[in-house]
């Protein structure tokens, strides 16, 4: 990755400033935005939009589309049911790593604050 976590394009020779990482997230987070805030689940508070928008820029889209987590949003479950779903996400190579675990936990804390 290069900047904030891009990804798009880079390779081990990819630098950039400041200012290149900044006009990357703002596109890469662009179509989060977007499919977020089709979701009126998820956009009842600024917690739950901040906390699945970076679950989304760090897993994609894609697997939070078909995460048992979205399932749960969803479905208004128990914001306890829901915390604890974000907290299974903290597996890399089917080892847990500290940094997805501290990241986890603080979705899983943004979700439930307005």
């Amino acid at each position: 990755t290069c900047g904030y976590g891009h990804t798009k394009g880079v390779t081990a020779r990819t630098v950039c400033d400041k200012a290149k990482a900044e006009v990357w997230l703002r596109a890469d987070l662009e179509p989060i935005e977007v499919f977020l805030s089709a979701i009126p689940e998820i956009c009842k508070t600024q917690g739950r939009f901040d906390a699945c928008a970076d679950f989304c820029f760090n897993v994609g889209i894609g697997n939070f589309k078909s995460s048992t987590l979205f399932k749960l949003i969803r479905r208004n479950a128990a914001t306890a049911d829901i915390q604890r779903e974000f907290l299974k996400w903290v597996y890399a190579g089917g080892v847990p790593l500290s940094g997805l675990l501290k990241r986890r936990k603080w979705e899983a804390s943004r979700f439930a604050e307005f």
